[in-house]
């Protein structure tokens, strides 16, 4: 009998996912030049908070998550999401001069 729970545990256990963490990065959008965008990792379950400051007013937006903020000028906002859907998310840029990718998340699965 103690054999079954045992192994009835075991298997529990292995189905259970992973802890999630908290992740927290921070992103100048004047400092990120497009050919060297950052890429911020974290794994599929994480809660991932997403700091972007600029010297100038915009909006940002990362793509397959639809989370988007409006950074006012010298102060950041903060983008907040659970990481769910795996793969590389573009973060862009929306400002009077157009729109421009400044960094990337890769969600990896657990």
């Amino acid at each position: 009998m103690t054999v079954l729970i045992f192994l009835a545990l075991a298997v529990l256990s292995a189905r259970l996912p992973a802890f999630a963490a908290s992740c927290t990065f921070e992103l100048d959008v004047d400092a990120a030049v497009p050919r060297r965008a950052p890429v911020f990792m974290v794994q599929q379950g994480d809660e991932v908070a997403l700091c972007v400051e600029s010297k100038s007013a915009l909006d940002v937006h990362l793509h397959g998550y639809d989370v988007a903020a409006n950074v006012s000028k010298m102060e950041p906002a903060t983008m907040r999401f659970v990481a769910r859907a795996s793969g590389r998310f573009p973060i862009e840029i929306h400002s009077k001069d157009g729109r421009r990718v400044v960094g990337y998340i890769e969600v990896r699965p657990r």
